[in-house]
């Protein structure tokens, strides 16, 4: 388990290769103002980034690859500057993020159970 329960902002998180770990609480978590990368980690299953509304990635993408989730929950993501990358996920089942507006770009793929999507609020660039 990591717990950074009480963080805010943060510059930028890279959580990568932790086979047996299952859960991430970052509840309080407003703002990203760099690299955020969840990779490798397949028996993770418990992510709360309920608060999250900002991702300003620097190099990298929002990544979420190969982990154990069934349901991907942003219910406050608004801004993502880079891409959002969701890749290889092989239980998840859904992904909710019903108030993001922009994005530099989106990709899901190797998804193979996933079978819905929420992006309520996001248009594509004229």
């Amino acid at each position: 388990t990591i717990d950074l329960s009480a963080v805010t902002q943060i510059v930028s998180l890279h959580v990568i290769d932790n086979p047996l770990l299952q859960s991430v609480d970052l509840r309080n978590l407003i703002n990203c103002d760099g690299d955020f990368e969840l990779n490798n980690c397949p028996l993770l299953t418990n992510l709360n980034l309920n608060s999250l509304q900002r991702v300003v990635g620097l190099f990298e993408d929002f990544e979420f690859l190969n982990l154990g989730l069934s349901e991907l929950n942003l219910p406050s993501l608004r801004l993502i500057t880079n891409s959002l990358q969701i890749q290889g996920n092989e239980s998840l089942q859904s992904v909710l993020i019903p108030l993001l507006e922009k994005a530099g770009g989106v990709r899901f793929s190797s998804n193979m159970l996933l079978s819905s999507i929420t992006l309520s609020a996001f248009s594509l660039p004229m």
